[in-house]
């Protein structure tokens, strides 16, 4: 993490919870052409601008995964794990 404000931050956390359905969305679920179900999710631009960070990665395209890692990066325990 570049950002030394922010990793110390990321280092204070003690508790990671998830709710990674409906918090913000706005309900409506959209079927595709072959019958998949999807979501639209919408972050209010001001909650945005108030954020510390934003992940680069959308979500249920890796963000969980990219909050997981500056976690454990700020930490100092990525380098330790077997593979990343």
């Amino acid at each position: 993490m570049k950002n030394p404000v922010l990793s110390q931050k990321l280092k204070s956390i003690r508790l990671l919870l998830l709710d990674v359905d409906g918090v913000l969305t706005d309900g409506a679920i959209i079927y595709t052409h072959d019958g998949s179900e999807t979501k639209i999710f919408n972050v209010h631009e001001t909650v945005r601008r108030k954020a510390d960070w934003t992940t680069s990665a959308a979500g249920g395209k890796g963000a969980v995964r990219e909050v997981c890692e500056a976690l454990l990066k700020a930490r100092g325990k990525w380098e330790k794990l077997p593979e990343h």
